[in-house]
């Protein structure tokens, strides 16, 4: 009764205090329950904005090391490649001197001369 006449403007009724008390009290606890919720509504958001950012995170080491294992691939490539020319051109210098040694053989160059001979 005395709350309906405090709600209605009847300032001038006292209010016992014990009652005044409990009715803060009551008003303490709902502004801090609203807090609270404000507060987990917030956590919640932030742990959303956390988790998003976690995820971007992974995703750019994840790009980043597809780009790694490609620049890995091409300079394996690069290098096959190197390999197998030079193994080719090995391949032409001891043809070569294979030539040469058998043209210059055990006679000093007779049959080198041989060889120029019957070319020209």
């Amino acid at each position: 009764e005395q709350l309906l006449r405090l709600s209605e403007g009847g300032r001038s009724v006292s209010i016992p205090a014990d009652v005044r008390r409990d009715i803060e009290k009551g008003i303490l606890v709902r502004q801090l329950k609203n807090q609270i919720n404000t507060l987990r509504d917030l956590v919640a958001e932030k742990e959303n904005e956390i988790d998003g950012i976690k995820r971007d995170l992974k995703f750019n080491h994840l790009y980043e090391l597809e780009r790694e294992k490609d620049e890995y691939f091409r300079e394996i490539q690069r290098l096959k490649t190197m390999v197998k020319d030079l193994k080719t051109e090995l391949q032409r210098e001891k043809q070569r001197r294979e030539w040469n040694n058998k043209l210059l053989g055990a006679n000093g160059g007779d049959e080198l001369k041989k060889e120029v001979a019957r070319l020209a």
